[in-house]
């Protein structure tokens, strides 16, 4: 409950014709109270800080606790109506704020600062780390300092604008989503906005903000009256009848406009009955027994009181002990009463006789059954006594003598006008004894206080308790004075000396710990010391130097510097703890990860955070470089990352129709009849002509000569009977032997891969030359899909594909048909002197090499530490592999016992689960059963 709805409470409580039932005005009381004890303790809180010098952390702290609104709030002008009210029902009630504390906080507002104060300080990081709400704090409290510095004001109203702002356009988003009826911030935010309603109000956002709020803070109401109700059904209003009056009080307290259900209703006006009725007996006991109490109080209380009052006081008593009294205490008071009405009796018939010596009233002593005779010399002496007794100066002396005089003359006591002056005279010397004993006591107390190891507050105590002691030691009677004087002097001047003792060690110690401060800030900073062991030296350093500095004492209260120091050191600690804190708790998280998922999640975090030394970066950059080798980790032995990828998607190799150029499949070879060989591209167009006397034969041919161009040759023969053949006709051969050869190429390419094709091309018996530029056109048709074709997982055919491009440089297609020197011996020997081996069985092996590793992936075992150590976690049997000094994930050793120094610290370490032997052999065995399955299949 806040403390203005308290108020109105309150308030509301005075002006109801309406007596509330006192379950309400408890709690009502009580909510007050606990209200004013917490601003109480604020107070006091903030005036030791003031008092400590540290008017700068109780500015802050004043501020942050909106100290003086919440005690202008409490101090309501109708308080002493209030005070009153509760003192009158028996309520709890607050005691009144310190004035002086008070005064004490508001001056700190009095006092202008200026571009140099902490808080100006404050307001710039605050700023400079963007964080708006502590800047906007900041700037406001500069513009109630300094209220006529109107660039302050200015500031404060554009950068409460900005934080409107930021705020409006937060509340919208939690609008849009789903909040629940326990969100902090939406409750901060609408809180903040309530206090600067005017820069929102009327806006749609807000005026939707306010329901949604209302319809959260109904919810809650509901549950906690619920709550409420759900307690009280679990207690019996018998034994827990304060419980149940205070949950009745706590449930009166919330809105009226809650509706419970009938049943809760029910139970609540049944029980608010008779827990009502219950605590109306109750406190009517208590009434009675205060009586009953209060009466033997007074019927054991010996001093001189006047007769009157006790008579009327012992009155009200019975009567409000009434049948509480016990029979033997109600004879007591019975007879104690009727013994002071006959004192009374007798003092008016004394009064009105006029007779000392003594008279004998018959009437009167025939119904009271005694006479009063009153000697007039024993009043002389009795006066004379006195007069004697009011002359000695020392007071224990005459308060002794007052005694005897009282317990002689008792009598003449009674009557007031010789009680009057005795009682004066007493009185006056129970005030000096009572004066003499409290500086005995009071000496006595700083005598027992050791000055080296007692509280400051102790101390302090002491020091003010002598200081006092000289002051009012002259008041005393002078014949009492030497002695306390003497003490004084004694004890005082041992207390100074221990007091400046004491200073100079604190002086000395507060240094020392400020050095072992700073030099912990360095270590923290630094991030190259165990946390716990920083730590543990923090809870032994902060409490001592805390206690040192915030002891609000001014007799040990530490040097401005030191403070000063100390909350600086303190502001820079913090951070450097939090920062520290936060990477050690990342490095600790990353290397405890048992997986590389939970490791490079975690190495990522620590690579992104700025506070992370830089050495640390520098160590864990190298692992993060190796990521994706990490995760292809033992498939990079087999394939590029494409190739693995897709190897789950190989089948059989894909086949092509590859169509070949002219110059390579289909060259056809010629005779002339001189016998010189041409050849063509393509079959010669023949056409014969025939007559009755002869013929003639015509060949047009596309003859192939150097640089590879074609040359349309016509060839013609005339043959007339009886006459010599002219011209010349052409022998065909056929098509040649490497255009055959690349067809059975092709053959194999479209029906098989061509990955076969490139094989079977490379180990044929043609022209090695021609080989060359038919093997260099079968990888182009491979590489216009590498991984599919099987390229990719042939590390031989990729091997191959480099040295062909090598030596076909400077080929073209017509090259073989030309090239019959050096180079054609040349690339014979370097390309096709060994057969190649089985292809299309080493890239199927590397693609079921590829699926079983990804079956089995490499299983992170263990950690390298900072030291370089190895931390082990899981069982390997396979090799381990690591990234290296040099920063290449690899393989590091066959197994973890023989694995020895060369890994870099922070580096995941891993095991194979299968080697590539293993890998390798059961892939091997796998094709085999496939390629026997396949030749029994066509066998059949």
């Amino acid at each position: 409950m806040t403390p203005e709805l308290v108020i109105v409470k309150i308030q509301s409580l005075l002006s109801s014709d309406n007596t509330e039932n006192l379950a309400q005005q408890r709690a009502i009381a009580m909510e007050y109270c606990n209200q004013c004890t917490q601003v109480h303790e604020l107070l006091e809180h903030c005036g030791a800080m003031i008092k400590a010098g540290r008017e700068y952390s109780a500015l802050e702290f004043a501020e942050s606790s909106t100290l003086l609104e919440r005690i202008n709030t409490l101090s309501f002008k109708e308080g002493k109506i209030w005070l009153d009210y509760c003192a009158e029902k028996k309520l709890p009630s607050p005691m009144p704020f310190d004035e002086t504390l008070v005064e004490m906080v508001s001056a700190l507002y009095q006092k202008s600062i200026s571009q140099t104060h902490p808080l100006y300080r404050d307001y710039r990081r605050a700023m400079r780390l963007r964080d708006f709400d502590k800047a906007l704090s900041v700037i406001t409290t500069i513009s109630k300092i300094n209220s006529t510095d109107e660039l302050a004001k200015e500031e404060c109203q554009r950068l409460r604008k900005s934080v409107v702002e930021r705020k409006l356009k937060r509340l919208a988003e939690l609008l849009h989503g789903n909040i629940p009826e326990t969100n902090d911030e939406f409750e901060k935010i609408c809180a903040f906005l309530e206090r600067n309603d005017d820069y929102v109000r009327g806006m749609p956002e807000w005026t939707e903000a306010m329901k949604k709020r209302a319809e959260i803070s109904q919810a809650n109401l509901y549950e906690k009256a619920v709550g409420i109700v759900s307690k009280m059904r679990m207690l019996s209003p018998d034994e827990n009848l304060d419980e149940v009056v205070s949950l009745l009080g706590e449930l009166n307290s919330l809105p009226e406009n809650l509706k419970l259900s009938p049943i809760d209703e029910d139970f609540i006006e049944s029980i608010s009955k008779y827990a009502l009725k219950r605590q109306a007996e109750k406190i009517s006991k208590e009434k009675i027994a205060r009586a009953v109490v209060a009466i033997t109080e007074e019927l054991e209380n010996k001093k001189a009181v006047d007769n009157k009052l006790r008579l009327e006081k012992l009155k009200k008593l019975r009567s409000e002990a009434s049948s509480g009294l016990s029979t033997e205490i109600a004879k007591v008071l019975d007879k104690k009463i009727s013994v002071l009405e006959k004192k009374l009796f007798m003092r008016k018939i004394s009064l009105y006789s006029g007779i000392f010596a003594g008279v004998s009233l018959l009437g009167v002593g025939g119904y009271f059954g005694s006479i009063i005779v009153i000697d007039k010399m024993e009043r002389k002496d009795f006066e004379t006594s006195l007069a004697k007794i009011s002359h000695i100066e020392d007071p224990n002396e005459k308060l002794n003598s007052l005694n005897k005089l009282e317990a002689k003359y008792r009598d003449i006591l009674n009557d007031p006008a010789f009680g009057g002056k005795f009682l004066d005279i007493k009185k006056q010397a129970d005030a000096k004894v009572a004066e003499t004993d409290r500086l005995k006591k009071m000496l006595d107390f700083a005598e027992k206080i050791n000055y080296t190891t007692a509280s400051s507050k102790d101390v302090s105590e002491a020091k003010k308790i002598l200081d006092k002691v000289g002051e009012d030691v002259f008041l005393l009677p002078e014949s009492v004075q030497p002695a306390i004087k003497e003490r004084l002097d004694k004890i005082q001047s041992k207390a100074i000396d221990k007091i400046e003792e004491r200073k100079t060690n604190i002086r000395r110690r507060i240094r020392d710990l400020l050095k072992n401060y700073e030099e912990l800030l360095a270590q923290y900073e630094s991030f190259n010391f165990d946390r716990t062991m920083l730590d543990k030296r923090y809870d032994v350093i902060v409490p001592e130097l805390r206690a040192l500095m915030e002891d609000s004492d001014s007799i040990f209260k530490p040097d401005q510097i030191d403070i000063d120091s100390y909350n600086d050191l303190s502001n820079r600690i913090k951070d450097a703890k939090s920062k520290y804190a936060d990477f050690d708790d990342a490095r600790k998280s990353l290397l405890s990860s048992k997986t590389f998922e939970e490791y490079i999640a975690m190495a990522k975090l620590l690579n992104d955070n700025p506070n992370v030394p830089a050495d640390f970066t520098k160590k864990l950059s190298k692992i993060l470089n190796q990521t994706q080798a990490i995760k292809t980790g033992q498939l990079a032995n087999y394939a590029d990352a494409s190739a693995v990828e897709n190897a789950f998607r190989i089948g059989e190799f894909s086949r092509a129709v590859v169509k070949l150029p002219q110059l390579l499949g289909d060259v056809h070879i010629y005779v002339r009849e001189n016998g010189k060989r041409i050849h063509s591209l393509g079959e010669a167009v023949e056409r014969e002509n025939k007559w009755d006397s002869g013929s003639e034969t015509m060949q047009r041919v596309n003859e192939i000569v150097e640089g590879g161009t074609t040359n349309t040759v016509l060839y013609r023969k005339h043959q007339i009977d009886g006459q010599i053949p002219t011209g010349e006709k052409l022998f065909k051969l056929g098509l040649s032997a490497e255009s055959k050869f690349a067809q059975e190429v092709l053959n194999i390419a479209a029906q098989d891969s061509l990955i076969e094709a490139i094989e079977y091309c490379a180990n044929g018996n043609v022209n090695p030359v021609f080989k060359l530029i038919l093997e260099k056109y079968l990888f182009e048709q491979m590489r216009k899909d590498p991984i599919f074709s099987g390229l990719l997982y042939s590390k031989t055919a990729l091997a191959r594909e480099k040295m062909v491009n090598k030596h076909a440089r400077g080929f073209s297609f017509h090259s073989w048909l030309f090239e019959n020197g050096p180079r054609k011996r040349f690339v014979e020997k370097e390309l096709y002197s060994t057969p190649l081996p089985n292809l299309k069985k080493e890239a199927k092996v590397c693609v079921d090499s590829i699926l079983i590793i990804q079956k089995n992936p490499l299983k992170m075992v263990g950690i390298v530490q900072e030291n370089g150590k190895k931390k082990v976690f899981a069982d390997s049997k396979g090799a381990i592999w690591a990234v290296n000094m040099a920063g290449n994930f690899s393989r590091m050793a066959s197994s973890m016992d023989i694995m020895g120094k060369g890994s870099a610290e922070l580096s995941p370490l891993f095991a194979e689960v299968k080697s590539d032997k293993e890998v390798n052999d059961e892939a091997v065995a796998k094709f085999n059963h496939e390629s026997a399955d396949k030749s029994t299949k066509k066998a059949k």
